[in-house]
């Protein structure tokens, strides 16, 4: 859903940016995030909502090494709850931008 933000900041007449494409080729969610100019969309939603803060934390604990390691189902419950939480959700407050 990231990179659906940010391909929505390109227009189809824009020329191809490599430095970009290179930046953006990436699983490093707050990497992500600040490609799709959500960085302060998210700082702000985390201020005021605490469980969504808490959310973000966790879903953005996650890298592409971390999917290699051994974790519980309750472990990827609660990171799969944490994205997606109908009110405090990390993929709610990215759709509204989608």
């Amino acid at each position: 859903m990231l990179k659906a933000c940010i391909a929505k900041l390109t227009r189809a007449e824009d020329f191809y940016d490599k430095i970009l494409a290179r930046k953006i080729f990436t699983h490093d969610l707050k990497e992500l995030v600040n490609h799709a100019r959500l960085s302060d969309v998210f700082f702000q939603a985390g201020r005021n909502d605490r469980v969504f803060a808490a959310n973000w934390a966790q879903v953005s604990s996650w890298s592409e090494e971390s999917r290699y390691d051994a974790h519980t189902q309750q472990e990827a419950e609660q990171l799969i709850a944490a994205v997606r939480d109908p009110d405090h959700g990390v993929m709610q407050c990215i759709r509204q931008y989608w």
